[in-house]
């Protein structure tokens, strides 16, 4: 046997117990092949017990299972009311912009003052919203806005004469799938309005009050809300705008769970992806139980206790075992002979899977080959 330990065929010490090792019977130098030995890498496995296994594979099965339920539930869960906070912030500007003229330099004015209204072109009003949610959903929201002419007696208001009501800006959805923003202009054409209330007045020569109320309304699913309105003077020379003040809602709001969405969608994936990750994980754990459980035939416990006990001296050939058919073949009748011969040839004992009910346990030297075919039908 050469020195060099490099050159070792390292599976030959896998054929070779420690005992051996320890008491020579092998023939070769006891110090260099207890370095060659020593050399081999030793991996370090973490071992389970079955009953390990077993409890780890149930444990995580029913985790699986719970949750998928979870989602399941989530997936199916329509009718159901959930609660969430919204609140909100709604703010109007306006600018009066002029024709023109000899005395106003700028285009247009800013709030808060007495208008003419004769050099008047248009009023431009500015709604703001800024809403959120507690929680992102598909909330449906959506907004219109109305202007209202009203011609009533200059004594009380209540009495009303004359009202025109137009839709300014038909219903339209806003998006609240992220941060809910709205930023909406309307332009007045107050020339219209206010001349229109003019003729009124001199055709049935009535001295009146009037004024337009622009309004922006928020439709929600249970309710629609006037939320700001700005109020115009109408047939005076002079006239004044008045505004709603800025307003903070907070409240709650009742959704109902009764369409299919995204969110659905996404939750049903996961429910299957789980339910089958835990029925695949179940069998597997069934079929474990099962294998150990199940009783043996008489040439499977006999196999498996071969391997057991002689592990140490038997390799397995993976794809079958070919041998020189030159050589004579002694055919024994007990694995307890072929055992003999291995410690008389100093070679290992082949083991070859020829099917399920027959295997052969082979001991080869250089001119003999001795086999032990253990097969179910002898049993």
């Amino acid at each position: 046997m050469k020195k060099n330990k490099k050159k070792y065929k390292i599976d030959k010490f896998l054929f070779v117990s420690k005992d051996e090792l320890e008491n020579n019977d092998i023939g070769f130098d006891k110090n260099e092949l207890k370095n060659a030995y020593n050399d081999l890498p030793i991996k370090k496995k973490i071992y389970f017990s079955f009953e390990m296994r077993v409890s780890l594979m149930v444990m995580f099965c029913i985790l699986l299972l719970i949750t998928s339920c979870y989602f399941i539930l989530k997936t199916i869960n329509f009718g159901k009311n959930e609660y969430i906070k919204y609140n909100e912030t709604l703010d109007t500007n306006y600018s009066v912009c002029l024709e023109e003229n000899t005395f106003y330099k700028d285009k247009c004015l800013n709030e808060d003052l007495e208008y003419i209204s004769k050099i008047i072109d248009k009023i431009k009003i500015n709604y703001k919203l800024d809403a959120k949610l507690s929680k992102k959903i598909d909330y449906n929201l959506s907004y219109h806005i109305v202007s209202l002419m009203k011609i009533y007696d200059k004594t009380n208001p209540e009495k009303i004469l004359y009202q025109d009501e137009q839709v300014l800006v038909e219903n339209t959805n806003i998006d609240t799938r992220n941060k809910i923003m709205l930023t909406k202009d309307v332009d007045i054409d107050y020339k219209t309005y206010n001349n229109k209330v003019v003729e009124y007045n001199n055709q049935y020569q009535l001295n009146t009050k009037s004024d337009l109320e622009v309004s922006l309304y928020i439709d929600e699913p249970n309710e629609t809300r006037k939320a700001q309105t700005v109020t115009i003077q109408l047939g005076t020379q002079t006239f004044g705008i008045k505004k709603s003040k800025k307003t903070q809602i907070s409240k709650t709001i009742t959704v109902d769970h009764n369409k299919w969405d995204d969110t659905n969608t996404y939750t049903a994936l996961v429910a299957t992806i789980l339910l089958l990750l835990s029925l695949i994980l179940l069998l597997k754990t069934t079929r474990l139980v099962l294998k150990v459980t199940t009783k043996k035939s008489k040439y499977k416990q006999k196999l498996d206790k071969i391997l057991r006990d002689y592990d140490c001296f038997i390799v397995t050939a993976r794809d079958g075992y070919e041998s020189n058919v030159s050589k004579k073949i002694i055919k024994v009748d007990d694995f307890f002979e072929l055992l003999d011969a291995r410690s008389a040839l100093r070679k290992p004992i082949i083991y070859s899977k020829i099917n399920e009910v027959k295997s052969e346990f082979i001991v080869e030297d250089d001119n003999v080959l001795y086999k032990y075919v253990l097969k179910e039908a002898d049993l």
